[in-house]
């Protein structure tokens, strides 16, 4: 098996590292007959849940590809499995992803106090959002992150990290940069007739 996919597939001691500095969504990939245990799966949660349960974890599906083609995909159902540990486990914001309309409630958020629906989703896409100024309409409890572009300076209020409003323009102009077409060949001395002579 290889070893660099070892290292970022999710087993709970190798993940303790990261989780612990960085209040950011957690992705565990749950391939089968190697971190799929529900041991397994209950241990990380836990972990999350230590360092708060506040932190987004997507338990999401794999698929054969590159080197580990030996097993098949994972599973809807057993990723939704690991979404209904998770939640047992005490983590607020859980979502079963990767699998767009196969996965049930698992794509949505929902207020971790009353359980009303806030956000519900489609794979990417939001279809419905019901927060009303980061909170639960239903019981007004704070839902923790940025779900607004217009939400930014508050964020960078928040105690975890800064956050910096992002320059759309820069990053637009750095995209097309890094992914403009090569110009033809300008080998010094060198016509395209010349070469396709050579």
């Amino acid at each position: 098996m290889n070893c660099s996919y070892r290292l970022i597939s999710g087993h709970a001691e190798m993940a303790d590292a990261g989780v612990s500095e960085v209040r950011t969504p957690y992705d565990f990939r749950v391939v089968p007959r190697f971190n799929d245990s529900e041991e397994e799966l209950r241990d990380i949660a836990r972990f999350i849940k230590s360092v708060s349960p506040d932190i987004p974890w997507h338990v999401t599906a794999f698929h054969r590809d590159y080197k580990m083609c030996d097993r098949n995909g994972t599973p809807s159902r057993q990723i939704m499995r690991g979404a209904a540990i998770s939640y047992e486990e005490g983590l607020h914001f859980v979502y079963a992803g990767n699998r767009p309309g196969e996965v049930g409630n698992f794509e949505n958020t929902y207020c971790p106090g009353c359980g009303a629906l806030l956000i519900e989703r489609f794979g990417f896409s939001i279809v419905q959002n019901n927060l009303r100024n980061n909170c639960c309409p239903k019981c007004a409890r704070p839902i923790p992150g940025v779900w607004r572009l217009e939400d930014l300076p508050a964020a960078r209020a928040c105690r975890h990290r800064d956050v910096t409003t992002p320059d759309i323009a820069a990053i637009v102009a750095e995209a097309q940069r890094k992914f403009a077409p090569a110009p033809p060949s300008a080998t010094p001395g060198i016509s395209r007739t010349d070469k396709a002579v050579a």
